[in-house]
This record gives structure tokens, C-alpha cells and sequence, in this order.
């Protein structure tokens, strides 16, 4: 098994490789030839069974996030990030984070499957651009239809559910890809 600090170097490598940046990106990243390892197609292919497993009670969330993390770490050959949860699973969880010092995720508020994919991008060692990248085009490959219906807050990498976007969110448009 590698060590986390190993993990982060590859990881810091490939993000030197493609460009990115450790700031938030403008947009949300969109990467048509985004490629996923076997396994971890595999995992999320058993998630995505599940139905819509972020649609469930906090605590039903919460097992089935613990289980995805799990399972995706083994994929990276790494040991699976402590996973905390703050507060109600209610509201915002924009205060989820990742804390490299002892490899734990925070989740915060009602966390979405893309939360938990940027949060889990940074135990990978993806700084922002990377981790926005890792996540939408997860989500996207998991559960394409849900992805498309989508809305993005222009200028920002933002996405949301129709019933929770701001006003001046708009539609997902296939020609916003970025890659």
C-alpha cells in the first residue's frame, strides 16, 4: 500500500501535467476524455445501483459515504481518510474540507455526491482546479443524466440542483466543454 504523501505526489505530478492551478477554477470543468481506472468503474458502477444514495436520511448518507470512501481509496492503493460529520446534514456544506495533517474529511451541512467526490479529490492530493476537475467529471460519468440537468452559477465552478440553484444560475449547455 502507498503512503498518503506518495499519493499526493503522483497526484501533484499529473496536476503539473495537465496545467492546472491550485485556485478555484471559472467553471465547472467539463472534460469529455475524462478516464476513470477499472476499479474504481466498477465501484462507483455498484454505487450508482444503489439508486440515489445522497437522496436518503443523513445517516443513510453517511454509511454509504463511508463505503464509497473505502472503496475508492483501495482503488488509489491508499489508506481511506478519516471522515467526520459536523452539525445536522442540513444547509450549506460549503465548510467541508479536507485536512492533509491527519488525512480526514470533514463534511459539513447536506453534502452532495459532489462534495464528497472534491472533498475525497483532496485526500488524493488535488489542490482546487483538480479537485473540481475529479468531481464533476465523476458525478458526470456516474450519473450522466442528473449531470445534465444541472445549473451553474455563471463564473464560478458551481452546480446545483434546479430546485436549490440561485437565480442567476442557467442550464448546463453540452457546448461548455472545457476539455
Amino acid at each position: 500500500m502507498k503512503t498518503v504523501a506518495q499519493v499526493h505526489q503522483e497526484t501533484r505530478a499529473r496536476e503539473v501535467r495537465k496545467g492546472f492551478v491550485r485556485d478555484y477554477p471559472r467553471d465547472p470543468m467539463i472534460d469529455m476524455g475524462f478516464k476513470l481506472k477499472r476499479r474504481e468503474l466498477k465501484v462507483l458502477r455498484k454505487f450508482r445501483e444503489t439508486g440515489k444514495p445522497f437522496q436518503r436520511s443523513p445517516d443513510e448518507r453517511q454509511e454509504v459515504s463511508v463505503w464509497l470512501i473505502k472503496q475508492l481509496a483501495t482503488c488509489y492503493d491508499m489508506p481511506a481518510p478519516n471522515v467526520v460529520w459536523t452539525g445536522d446534514g442540513m444547509g450549506d456544506s460549503g465548510a467541508s474540507n479536507y485536512d492533509r495533517e491527519t488525512h480526514t474529511l470533514t463534511f459539513t451541512g447536506h453534502w452532495s455526491y459532489i462534495t464528497l467526490l472534491h472533498e475525497f479529490a483532496h485526500s488524493l492530493g488535488y489542490g482546487e482546479q483538480g479537485a473540481v476537475w475529479y468531481s464533476v467529471n465523476v458525478f458526470r460519468r456516474s450519473f450522466p443524466t442528473s449531470f445534465w440537468k444541472l445549473k451553474r452559477q455563471p463564473g464560478t465552478h458551481f452546480l446545483f440542483r434546479s430546485n436549490d440553484a440561485p437565480p442567476s444560475a442557467v442550464a448546463l449547455e453540452r457546448s461548455e466543454v472545457t476539455a
